[in-house]
């Protein structure tokens, strides 16, 4: 639905959503037009391909599904060199194996920040952020 990206859409130039799920980025687009947001602008499609048409961002949000990034995605994310990406995980567990990924090509923890999203359950939302060292 776009959650993510349209609360940071009013701190940044702007926002590229991507989302595999073609239902999710109408209603992100829909969201975005309720919130008379101009700079936020979702595309459905795999990552890997769409990110191949537009320029390195200065900032990247993750939010993969619990079996984490991909090899591939870890792969062109390092590559880029970007300067922050934000991990957002339900899973502390791939989210250590791809964070340690990163690390080892460059990137180092800055913040780690638990969520308890879910009250009375053992669920919680993880947020990493790493900068290139």
């Amino acid at each position: 639905t776009g959650t993510l990206g349209i609360c940071a859409a009013k701190y940044v130039k702007e926002v590229v959503g991507i989302e595999i799920v073609v239902e999710a980025v109408e209603n992100a687009r829909q969201n975005a037009e309720r919130n008379d947001l101009t700079n936020y602008r979702a595309i459905a499609g795999d990552v890997k391909k769409v990110v191949e048409e537009l320029p390195i961002p200065d900032v990247v949000m993750v939010d993969p599904p619990r079996s984490g990034l991909e090899r591939e995605t870890l792969e062109m994310l390092a590559s880029w060199k970007t300067n922050k990406i934000m991990y957002i995980s339900c899973n502390p567990y791939t989210q250590v194996e791809d964070c340690q990924f990163l690390v080892e090509r460059g990137y180092h923890i800055k913040v780690i920040q638990p969520v308890d999203q879910f009250p009375q359950t053992y669920h919680l939302e993880n947020l990493v952020l790493l900068e290139r060292s």
